[in-house]
């Protein structure tokens, strides 16, 4: 079973939507070009038509039907777009006849059951539309790209040739035979199919990878810049076709576009391919070759879909109340937290409309559902609360953990981090302010490990004005019999930085509220205290009440770096500043020198830890982190060095990692046991992933707090699964000049606020613990010579095969990390993710002969 197929199969599992479900959008349409247009080609992404957060199985492929102004159906291709199994991600595309210079027309684009008698292939290629000549590689004579760019016949996405351009531990180009007329002002589509095999790996040090640079000379000082406001995502590693397009900015409503503004009246267009040898590759092993074929680059029209009228006969008494994943793109705001980009809100769509709310969950794990408020006036007061403050099932209860309120990114009051509004008890009021605005309520439920399994119900009221019923929503909550898991042995957290927030009860009772298995302690950790002799020693006393108090939150691993940091930037951590030698500054010997004076005396503290280690087996695992980013070059966080093993040579099986990045990584590979990829990570890949393990060496991230999308969810998730890394740390907890904003303390209350990543990074471990227990219990079933539990666990294996297949732990070159085929919010299936964690809990119970709760 190919790759492909194997996705195709877990996708119709995960596809359980009724197919058929009705959308229809309104499309205005502006010839912005400046120029009379003819059998002019519109090319649409489908989820930008229909909007975010598409229930899985809820479009139909064959289902789109496209009417021009005067009401009749126009012919339409559908372009496939990889993974094949999300048409949201597809592309629509039709063809306008005629437009004149500014005019708008105004298109209705319907997905329904009925299959449509219009769908039809349109090519794009030949188009006279098409800027690039013999975009297909099909005329004949060489291709329009100038060497060392070629025709290659026994390759192609369709026809009978592609363009190949091949390097080995070099660099080479290839530029489009002419300039290319653009309008400045206006908007172009750029599209091609790309397949690679063993092209070297970009991201940062890496310096690989093949690139589409389209480009132009800035008429003030010559300089090459780029032609749009957008960019081409590059490629490497070894992909199948899949296809490229221009990544623009979002719309008012918050859309994504896949076209650019053309900033330039020019463009010149130049292929590069970019292939030093990396060392994970073998000899014999080093060329990296690229394939394009049906390039196409198309001026666009200016294309303004009306979710605004979708959704007015929907908005009541002012408002309209939908539900959506956390993950979903919500907005971004440009404030002194966050000084780049620009604002934009996320609004709703018609098919996210609030009617029902449901859910499963395990013993053990916190649930949380999403109100969200789309308001066109002020509304004082509103309250959100679950009726009688719990969910029943008979007699047993379920009282609401939490009540969150996020003040979104529009309208006045706008704010990223989310008020408590109640806790147990009663739920306060706010004032939705301005005349329009995105609001989102949260409400978590946490289920005790002991809970009585079953269908716990009850309402969620929506009050305006304190005790005016607006709605009231059914809620059920179905608590499953199997447990949730505490993984002892994959360690998930992020960098807990210094005081803020703080690193206390509070702050641990916020932070474990994500469900982490382990956090990473930048900032003082152990304690100290004099020996007979007065020197200093790591007080175990207090280690010992540390890990307790670490162990009582349910973490099962903790990450030291400053206690243990031999590096010089910050003149080494608390441990080395206590034990070395009262001269190791002076003189102007080099840190390694000086590292050495102190070797003895530090490793003693080190073997007095792991004696205690032995003697408290309860302990959470303690990783040592004993360097930052050491470069090459120098710099202040030094160079990698052999003191990088004095840990190890203390206690060979211990867990130690660095923060590392790809060009000093085979260097210190063989002194930490498992490192952190980093700085950021976009440089590792699988290629990346089997050169440390023949080292023998698990490994992990450090990866981004960035609260975008499904970034958070991915990285505690899907991350650890498709690439089997044991560790993860994501960098920080609350640094906003690094757009790292999970939680921090609000002085003006007291308390300690969590922006919406934290819900997704809780959303992300429990697909962690969902894929730790599925493995858990196939490994079990694998014992058994049942014939029905076989063919269960047969089914499972089939099931992850496919997704991995997928997602396979390649990425874009982005911080934070993306998958490389995109995210599920760049496919329009935001609820991809809670379809997976149940699917792999239904193979779960499945295995386990335990009745799942529908």
């Amino acid at each position: 079973m190919t790759a492909l197929a194997r996705w195709m199969v877990a996708s119709a599992a995960l596809a359980c939507a009724a197919v058929g479900a009705d959308y229809e959008a309104r499309v205005d349409i502006k010839n912005v070009s400046g120029e009379a247009k003819r059998d002019w080609p519109a090319i649409l992404r489908v989820y930008t038509v229909l909007g975010r957060n598409l229930p899985p199985g809820s479009v139909n492929p064959d289902g789109f039907h496209v009417y021009d102004p005067a009401g009749q159906e126009l012919p339409h291709a559908i372009v496939r777009v990889p993974p094949d199994s999300q048409p949201g991600n597809d592309e629509l595309v039709f063809v306008i006849p005629k437009m004149a210079p500014d005019e708008v027309l105004s298109y209705r684009i319907t997905n329904t059951a009925a299959k449509s008698a219009r769908r039809t292939d349109l090519d794009l290629v030949n188009s006279p539309h098409n800027l690039i000549a013999d975009g297909g590689l099909e005329a004949a004579g060489p291709c329009q790209f100038g060497d060392p760019a070629r025709k290659d016949a026994k390759v192609s996405r369709s026809g009978s040739a592609s363009l190949v351009l091949a390097a080995e531990k070099t660099n080479v180009s290839a530029k489009y035979a002419k300039p290319i007329p653009l309008h400045k002002g206006s908007w172009y589509y750029f599209g091609a199919w790309s397949k690679t095999r063993n092209v070297a790996r970009f991201g940062y040090q890496a310096r690989g990878g093949g690139y589409v640079q389209p480009t132009a000379r800035d008429a003030k000082d010559n300089k090459t810049v780029p032609a749009f406001r957008g960019q081409v995502t590059p490629q490497c590693s070894t992909r199948d076709w899949l296809k490229l397009t221009l990544e623009g900015e979002a719309t008012e409503w918050g859309m994504d576009r896949y076209v650019a503004l053309a900033e330039h009246a020019e463009a010149t267009l130049e292929l590069q391919l970019r292939q030093p040898k990396h060392y994970y590759m073998e000899e014999g092993q080093t060329q990296g070759s690229w394939w394009l074929d049906d390039l196409v680059l198309i001026e666009q029209p200016e294309v303004n879909v009306r979710f605004d009228l979708a959704l007015q006969p929907l908005v009541k008494d002012g408002a309209f109340l939908f539900t959506r994943p956390p993950h979903t793109y919500l907005g971004n705001l440009k404030d002194k937290e966050r000084p780049g980009g620009h604002d934009w809100c996320s609004y709703p769509y018609p098919h996210e409309k609030l009617t029902v709310l449901d859910k499963f969950a395990l013993k053990g794990q916190r649930a949380t559902f999403c109100i969200g408020v789309y308001h066109t006036r002020e509304i004082a007061d509103v309250v959100v609360r679950v009726a009688g403050r719990a969910l029943s099932a008979g007699q047993a209860k379920l009282p609401v953990e939490l009540v969150e309120y996020l003040p979104g990114f529009a309208a006045e009051g706008r704010g990223r981090y989310m008020t408590v509004l109640g806790e147990g008890g009663d739920v306060q009021p706010v004032t939705l302010a301005g005349e329009k605005g995105v609001r989102y309520f949260f409400l978590t439920f946490h289920v005790p490990p002991d809970a009585k399994a079953g269908k716990y119900t009850g309402q969620v009221e929506v009050l305006f004005g304190k005790d005016k019923l607006h709605q009231s929503v059914p809620v059920t909550l179905r608590v499953q019999d199997i447990v949730q898991p505490a993984p002892k042995d994959t360690f998930v957290g992020i960098i807990f930085q210094g005081g803020d927030p703080p690193f206390n009860d509070e702050g641990l009772k916020v932070y474990t509220r994500s469900g982490f298995t382990c956090l990473t302690r930048f900032g003082g950790f152990l304690g100290y205290e004099k020996d007979a002799a007065g020197n200093w020693q790591v007080d175990l006393a207090k280690l010992n009440e540390r890990m307790a108090w670490l162990k009582g939150f349910g973490l099962s691993g903790v990450c030291v770096f400053s206690d243990f940091d031999l590096g010089p930037r910050w003149n080494g951590g608390e441990l080395l500043k206590r034990t070395r030698p009262k001269d190791f500054n002076d003189g102007k010997r080099l840190w390694g020198e000086r590292l050495k004076t102190a070797e003895a005396a530090w490793k003693a503290q080190i073997q007095r830890i792991e004696d205690a280690r032995k003697q408290h087996p309860e302990w959470p695992t303690l990783i040592y982190m004993t360097f930052d980013e050491p470069n090459l070059g120098g710099g202040v966080n030094g160079t990698p060095e052999p003191a990088m093993g004095w840990l190890n040579e203390v206690a060979p099986e211990a867990l130690t990692t660095l923060d590392v990045q790809f060009d000093p990584l085979p260097v210190c590979a063989k002194w930490y046991t498992m490192p952190a990829f980093d700085d950021p990570a976009d440089w590792a890949g699988p290629e990346v992933y089997s050169w440390v393990r023949k080292q023998g060496r698990r490994f992990g991230f450090c990866g981004s707090a960035r609260e975008e999308g499904d970034s958070a969810r991915y990285q505690a998730g899907m991350l650890i699964v498709a690439t089997g890394a044991s560790y993860f740390h994501a960098w920080h907890l609350s640094r906003p000049e690094q757009m790292a904003q999970n939680i921090a303390l609000d002085k003006a209350s007291g308390r300690i606020l969590r922006t919406v990543s934290m819900l997704n990074w809780a959303a992300g471990m429990d697909d962690l613990k969902a894929h730790c227990l599925l493995r858990a219990v196939m490994a079990e079933a694998g014992k058994s010579s049942d014939a029905a539990k076989r063919a269960a666990l047969k089914a499972a294996e089939d099931y992850l095969a496919g997704v991995l297949a997928i997602f396979n732990g390649d990425h874009k070159p982005t911080w934070p990390n993306e998958p490389y085929l995109g995210t599920t919010t760049d496919w329009g299936c935001e609820g991809f993710y809670d379809q997976w964690q149940e699917q792999m809990l239904r193979h779960a119970a499945a295995l386990m002969g335990v009745a799942w709760l529908e």
